[in-house]
């Protein structure tokens, strides 16, 4: 933190040291023939505009499964053009050149001096993301990131009732941003517009075109909250909604949709600490693009829950199904597979609890399935029932209303 004290040879909570893995979106210029006895395709050629020129970026050839492969070959084949569409070529055996339509969403560690990326992984499509929007993203220098930090969390140090923060072209006006939120750390209203103001650009896209649950706390942590779901009439026109008829009420829900930083900072503004969107987006509102696996500590511990996690992955890795492993922000762990959207919640759902019984028969003594806590003292609860339709959890890098103001944080 800002404010927080130097401690010589001394952890604290105020730093945190964290592996830096980067990820954009890159779009697919072509492909190389499988070796071996992989299918599809072997990896892919992307590229990035920069103008009317595009760039070659790298050769993406980890992160698919078989079925993954399959679909893209499938994709890529209808799409294939004689010529290369990069500015300059990269010179690969057995090339399919194709025309630059789609995109990917790739992690990597770094850029290489010869402008591509190290070690990149592909984790899928972005079918919401247009081609020619696509140009590589610039990096903020540290010392200007913490600057334009700084002077935001020093704005918040004078007692106002209503101020604006030095947010440029920000379209809310901030209020009582000196109310505290945390009382024990000090942490104010300011400090949570200022967060997310920080980090919109990695949490957007993981927002964008879902319908959001509010989870409200505008007295701060230390007071009840409330969920929010119906927003009709009170938020600003230029906020974007969606409107879905409810089976359980048959009333219509007017959904926010967080699309962007202005929307962010007014949820921020609004009291909402948490963020928590659908998974599932608007044009496939039945169809789930992940599938989640919410690991319940209780009282177990955090030995029992590594050892979940660790079980849970290697049966996914046999399974040949890509999963990912972020923190709840509270003391359980969230693991993640993404998914096109093409199956429904039942299905998913299902998936979800035969992958949870095979977690279960190989540790018995360690996990349990059991809603009531009553029934599962000491046990990790392998929670499979997320994945139901309007079901939410707080978003990656999204803040939680819990002492030391923790985070959900994606691990590597």
């Amino acid at each position: 933190k800002i404010t927080s004290k130097y401690h010589q040879n001394q952890r604290t909570k105020d730093w945190l040291k964290i592996k830096t893995i980067k990820q954009q979106e890159m779009v697919i210029g072509g492909f190389t023939e499988p070796q071996g006895s992989r299918n599809g395709l072997g990896a892919l050629l992307c590229g990035y505009f920069d103008g009317n020129e595009f760039i070659y970026s790298g050769k993406v050839g980890t992160g698919f499964d078989d079925a993954t492969l399959k679909e893209l070959r499938s994709k890529l084949d209808k799409m294939e053009r004689k010529t290369s569409p990069f500015k300059t070529a990269p010179k690969f055996p057995a090339t399919h050149w194709v025309t630059p339509e789609l995109v990917a969403q790739l992690k990597f560690t770094e850029w290489t001096d010869s402008g591509s990326m190290r070690h990149p992984v592909f984790l899928g499509l972005r079918e919401d993301k247009k081609a020619h929007e696509v140009s590589r993203e610039k990096e903020t220098p540290t010392k200007e990131a913490v600057k334009e930090l700084q002077s935001k969390a020093a704005k918040t140090d004078k007692p106002e009732k209503t101020k604006t923060m030095d947010i440029p072209e920000s379209k809310t006006e901030f209020s009582n941003l000196d109310k505290i939120f945390w009382p024990k750390e000090k942490y104010t209203k300011g400090d949570v517009i200022a967060y997310y103001d920080t980090v919109a650009e990695y949490i957007l896209p993981y927002l964008k075109d879902r319908p959001e649950s509010l989870r409200r706390t505008p007295n701060g942590i230390t007071k009840d909250g409330f969920f929010q779901k119906n927003v009709e009439g009170q938020v600003p026109a230029w906020i974007k909604t969606r409107k879905l008829k409810s089976k359980s009420t048959d009333e219509t829900i007017t959904y926010l949709l967080c699309q962007d930083k202005d929307t962010l900072l007014f949820l921020a503004n609004w009291g909402c600490i948490e963020i928590n969107p659908w998974s599932s987006r608007v044009g496939t509102l039945n169809n789930p693009d992940y599938i989640i696996f919410d690991l319940d500590p209780n009282e177990a511990g955090m030995e029992k829950i590594i050892k979940t996690a660790l079980t849970l992955k290697e049966i996914l890795d046999s399974l040949q199904v890509p999963a990912y492993l972020k923190t709840s922000g509270g003391k359980g762990l969230h693991v993640f597979i993404p998914i096109l959207p093409k199956y429904t919640y039942n299905q998913t759902r299902t998936f979800s609890h035969i992958v949870s019984q095979m977690v279960l028969k190989k540790l018995p003594d360690i996990v349990s399935l059991e809603r009531s806590p009553s029934k599962r003292k000491g046990k990790v609860y392998l929670d499979y029932l997320q994945n139901g339709k309007g079901k939410t959890m707080a978003s990656i890098y999204s803040l939680r209303p819990r002492e030391n103001a923790t985070v959900s944080t994606p691990l590597e």
